[in-house]
């Protein structure tokens, strides 16, 4: 995934790169504001308003999780829980020490 193109040499070092990486994620998403209840968004955080549709989201160590345009809000809240729960396991996974793409992959 990083080889190349983070600069990286060795999935040890993209382990690394990743794993320095973590509490700036964390920062950002305590950061990150919270939508509002006008017509621009939900007010669930990670699923947006799109065109004619909704998009849910999630965010863990630089990589974005997104859906496509979907029709239906409680279909884009029930797609985000699911997110929120494999970026639970990932980073949980990377708190018991495995690297981000060996805890992506086995989530």
């Amino acid at each position: 995934i990083c080889n190349g193109a983070l600069g990286v040499e060795s999935d040890a070092d993209c382990d690394d790169w990743f794993h320095e990486r973590r509490q700036n994620d964390a920062r950002m998403e305590a950061n990150r504001a919270q939508p509002t209840s006008t017509s621009k968004g939900s007010r669930v955080r990670g699923v947006f308003k799109h065109h004619t549709g909704y998009i849910a989201s999630v965010c863990m160590e630089y990589l974005e999780i997104r859906t496509g345009e979907l029709r239906a809000l409680d279909q884009a809240i029930d797609i985000h829980i699911s997110l929120v729960q494999l970026k639970q396991l990932v980073l949980g996974s990377l708190g018991d020490g495995i690297g981000f793409r060996s805890a992506l992959t086995q989530a």
